[in-house]
This record gives C-alpha cells, structure tokens and sequence, in this order.
C-alpha cells in the first residue's frame, strides 16, 4: 500500500499505478487536484470511477455541499465552478465578486462567462452586481450565478431584465441561474454557445483568470 498525504497532480499515484502490483491511497485539500487525478485515470489508464477506485470528500448532495460551505467557503466557490465546467479564480482576495470563468469560442474569437458563487443569503442586488461586472468585464458576454439556496423570483427577474445574447440564430440568456440543487439533482449546466473545458483547453495558465 502506498499513501501520498499530499498528492498533488498524482506523480506518486501514477507511478504506483504504471508498477501495477500495489494499491495506493492519495488525499489533497484542493479540490482541483482531486478534479486532475481523476480526469487522468479515467483517460491515460481507463480506471472507472466506483469500480477501480473511489473518491471521497467531494460533495455528491445539497447537504454535502453545505458542510463544504460551513468548512472551507473558498474551496466550495472552487468546487461548484468545477462542477459546472468553469475554470476558478486561483487568487484569493479582491476579485469582485467572480470565483471562475467559463469560455467559448465565437465568431470574434475567444469570449467569457464570469461566475459568482454564493452559499449564504442571496438577493437580486448580488445578481445585478454580477450583470455590473459583465458589462465591464473585456471579452465577457455572459454571466452565471450559482447559489446555496434556491433563488428567488426577483433574482430570476433581475437575471432576464439583462436580455439574450444571439449566435448563430440561437438565443441565450445573458445571465442564468443555478442553484447547487439543479446542479447536482437535475444535471443542469449553464448553456452556452460552446465550451471550452478543462479537458480541452491547454490549461488554466494559458487562459486569463
């Protein structure tokens, strides 16, 4: 049995797997090293998740997530903008209101959605301070705002008075809203014109958070 404590981006994980006669054990606090591993069994060594090996800590439920809220805020921002495909914001600090981005590809070239994470309280004045963002934010069209608690019908009014953005003769909403509920229980993404995930992109170094 080998045990890495600090596993990183897997080196030791990797090499225990290649030997192939032993078991290992790995545990890290952050989140998206956890996201890496895992990404990297599945595709370099086509391990199955909950077959060939298991992961715990990661939220699978609303009460989960919670807990990860109460614990670690940060780490949470981080692992809800994961769940939905978005790169985080690797700085802690003044960082107005944005925890990640998630990028397409149009026709002018690369544009942004930035993404606000909430696990307390939630009003319409954090949506429109997010629209706010947006609209000063360069190469960013769109915004998604993830929330602990279900939204409100004056925050889902907040988010449609921002309109629609048009491509390719498909509308989408400028600003949309998910709750970790409908993230976790109903699958739902924010839509938008394509993505470009963290599997695809060369990485988050080479993108501007």
């Amino acid at each position: 049995m080998i045990f890495d404590p600090f596993c990183g981006c897997g080196t030791t994980i990797y090499a225990t797997q290649e030997v192939g006669d032993r078991t290992w054990i790995g545990c890290d606090v952050a989140i998206l090293a956890i996201k890496i591993i895992r990404e990297s069994l599945a595709e370099k060594y086509r391990l199955a998740e909950g077959t060939d090996f298991n992961i715990d800590g990661i939220p699978s439920s609303v009460e989960a997530a919670e807990l990860l809220f109460l614990k670690d805020a940060h780490q949470f921002q981080h692992w809800a903008v994961e769940r939905v495909g978005g790169f985080p914001l690797k700085k802690r600090g003044a960082d107005r209101g944005i925890d990640g981005r998630i990028y397409y590809e149009s026709k002018p070239g690369l544009k942004g959605m930035v993404i606000s994470v909430k696990g307390g309280k939630t009003g319409p004045t954090h949506v429109r301070d997010l629209i706010g963002v947006m609209e000063s934010e360069p190469d960013t069209e769109m915004a998604g705002f993830i929330c602990l608690q279900e939204p409100t019908k004056l925050m889902m009014a907040a988010a449609n008075a921002a309109g629609t953005l048009t491509y390719n003769d498909v509308s989408y909403p400028k600003v949309q809203i998910l709750s970790i509920r409908a993230i976790l229980e109903d699958k739902r993404e924010f839509v938008t014109p394509s993505k470009i995930g963290s599997r695809i992109a060369t990485g988050q170094s080479a993108l501007p958070l």
